[in-house]
């Protein structure tokens, strides 16, 4: 099986000035993706609907850095929540 590169979701960002809608359901990666991405490459996005697995960290770790970065949560449950930039 060939490799893939990853590319960080940062560097994807770049790509779009305004995006609507990020829906993350990418196993293992959510945690990386936003915990690792500058609060102003966040805020490119309107919104984020993601599902976050306790097996893959805490998801109050997501919320708590959307929220950092301005962002109004709307919460089902811990494990699917919904973003809304500020």
């Amino acid at each position: 099986m060939g490799k893939t590169d990853l590319i960080p979701f940062s560097e994807v960002l770049e790509y779009f000035d305004n995006v609507t809608l990020v829906k993350m359901n990418c196993e293992g990666c959510k945690h990386l993706a936003i915990l690792s991405t500058p609060s102003r490459a966040l805020r490119r996005v309107r919104a984020y609907i993601v599902q976050a697995h306790r097996a893959y960290g805490d998801p109050k770790q997501l919320m708590y850095r959307l929220r950092k970065s301005r962002f109004k949560m709307i919460v089902r449950n811990y494990e699917w929540f919904l973003a809304v930039r500020a």
